[in-house]
């Protein structure tokens, strides 16, 4: 079953990848592009925040390291991004795992507390750092298209790239959540006091998910930088980052590898549409958004995916039972 659900997830992001070749039209492979982005950066954050119940404010900061990392190793020292995408996503994963070791003892509301605080020092540091990160002015990143740039006039290379390291992140979930590790996770997120108990070692668990998930969430705004070629603190280290990677996941379905992709597929098309449908009137998109998030976190608290297998649980049941009485009336 392992095997076949693996083989099946490859089958349908191969088929995307096709179909994101064959398209033409710009807006739709914008959606694409920014979709799978941050589907990867809430499928990264739900390692720590869904699995092990370490709900981060803050992974804005990570996402944001990794942005200015890459391009600033890309720009100044004429490193290829895709280098600066692994030196960011490492700098994070220590940064995150010694801030998870150092709030430890936090739980709950604290804990997200004491993340948004690190989302914050990291904002302000970012604009205030201007010799290094040029401030609130940003940086431009010059089109210059070639592999090692990571720079394509054609955006669906973009598409086809992003959603091959999106299958490779969700196949790493997927084994990491079927996996011994992945039920410690579970463990502690439900009971730690009882999985410590059972020797589960929470802490260091609880240290590794969280920096596995700042490693991941950096190389997203690594890719994020070299899409949009610029960089600013407001784009990449802002508060309502971090809250879109959660918000996402939470959407989706926190703890499972369905989610965060389940979210990111209504959240961001809904998201890029309303702004492009409604730009005439100002804050109307943000308005019917909000309502909407209002609207899943009030009638479907466990996010979307438990109604989606709900409704398919039914239709099963349903055709098993008009199955039965066929077979009776023969």
């Amino acid at each position: 079953m392992r095997d076949k659900k693996i083989g099946i997830m490859i089958l349908v992001f191969a088929a995307l990848c096709l179909i994101t070749g064959s398209i033409k039209n710009m807006f739709l492979l914008d959606i694409i592009v920014m979709t799978c982005i941050w589907a990867f950066a809430s499928q990264a954050w739900n390692i720590a925040g869904g699995y092990s119940g370490q709900f981060s404010l803050g992974h804005c900061g990570f996402f944001g390291i990794g942005a200015y990392a890459s391009t600033i190793l890309y720009m100044n020292f004429g490193l290829s991004p895709w280098i600066g995408l692994i030196i960011g996503g490492l700098l994070a994963g220590v940064l995150g795992g010694l801030y998870s070791g150092i709030c430890n003892k936090l739980s709950g509301h604290f804990f997200s507390l004491a993340t948004l605080a690190m989302g914050q020092i990291l904002y302000i540091a970012s604009i205030q750092l201007k010799s290094i990160t040029k401030g609130s002015m940003g940086i431009i990143i010059p089109f210059q298209e070639s592999m090692a740039n990571m720079i394509f006039s054609n955006r669906a290379t973009y598409g086809i790239i992003i959603l091959i390291m999106l299958l490779f992140l969700t196949l790493f979930t997927y084994s990491m959540q079927k996996s011994r590790y992945g039920y410690f996770l579970y463990a502690i997120r439900d009971n730690e006091r009882a999985a410590l108990s059972l020797g589960v070692r929470g802490q260091q668990l609880k240290i590794a998910s969280f920096a596995i998930s700042a490693f991941f969430t950096a190389i997203a705004g690594s890719f994020y930088a070299q899409y949009i070629l610029f960089i600013e603190p407001d784009s990449t280290m802002v508060m309502a980052v971090a809250v879109q990677i959660a918000t996402i996941a939470i959407i989706g379905g926190t703890g499972t590898y369905v989610g965060p992709l389940l979210g990111a597929s209504v959240l961001i098309p809904l998201s890029m549409v309303l702004r492009a449908q409604l730009n005439t009137i100002s804050g109307l998109d943000t308005l019917i958004y909000g309502l909407v998030l209002i609207f899943v976190v009030i009638f479907l608290p466990d996010g979307l995916l438990p109604l989606i297998l709900k409704i398919f649980k039914k239709r099963s049941q349903k055709e098993v039972k008009e199955e039965a009485i066929c077979n009776a009336e023969v």
